[in-house]
């Protein structure tokens, strides 16, 4: 929580948070590179296709109990990312 700057991501209310995507963090293309090669060397197991196949994460999101990403600027170079 003291990388939060004392905030509890947990108690924060939708109006404290922005969906400005200005505010997000700038991402490199190093930083879309690693993540490639991370997915690109993971081990693919029955129960992760099982998972892929049954789009539970989708479902989720259209029923409306996962929102878009929102975003918490703590300070000038700092940001909470709420997903």
């Amino acid at each position: 929580m003291e990388a939060c700057r004392g905030i509890d991501p947990y108690e924060l209310v939708e109006s404290e948070c922005s969906e400005n995507v200005k505010l997000w963090p700038k991402i490199t293309e190093v930083d879309r590179l690693i993540t490639l090669f991370i997915r690109l060397t993971e081990f693919v197991t029955k129960n992760s296709m099982k998972c892929l196949k049954s789009l539970e994460a989708h479902n989720f999101f259209t029923s409306g109990f996962v929102f878009g990403p929102r975003v918490k600027e703590l300070d000038s170079d700092l940001v909470l990312v709420l997903g």
